[in-house]
């Protein structure tokens, strides 16, 4: 799963960061995550909620979300992508790619 806040300030760059995630867990690993956001509103109704609650040791679930501070964090199956600014989601998500493909630990 990958989830969102939809009411986040740096909606727009969470947005990118979920679709170029999405297209890289569908072109490399061909996963198909479920996309998800905390709570509904008008916008994104569609979407299914999907919290940390969600996250299984099968069925981790990804949350991209702005923090004060840029980092990786699992707790509970849940791992928090946080990011700063709205620069700091491509280096979240490069750190995600370079962990997949065993580069870094």
């Amino acid at each position: 799963y990958i989830t969102f806040e939809p009411n986040d300030k740096y909606i727009k760059d969470i947005e990118l960061m979920r679709f170029q995630m999405k297209d890289f867990f569908v072109k490399e690993f061909n996963m198909y995550p479920f996309i998800g956001v905390t709570n509904n509103t008008d916008i994104y109704q569609a979407l299914p909620f999907i919290d940390c609650s969600n996250a299984t040791q099968f069925i981790p679930v990804l949350y991209i979300k702005s923090y004060n501070e840029t980092k990786i964090l699992n707790e509970n199956n849940c791992i928090y992508l946080y990011a700063s600014d709205g620069y700091e989601f491509d280096a979240v998500l490069d750190r995600i790619r370079y962990g997949l493909y065993d580069m870094m630990k």
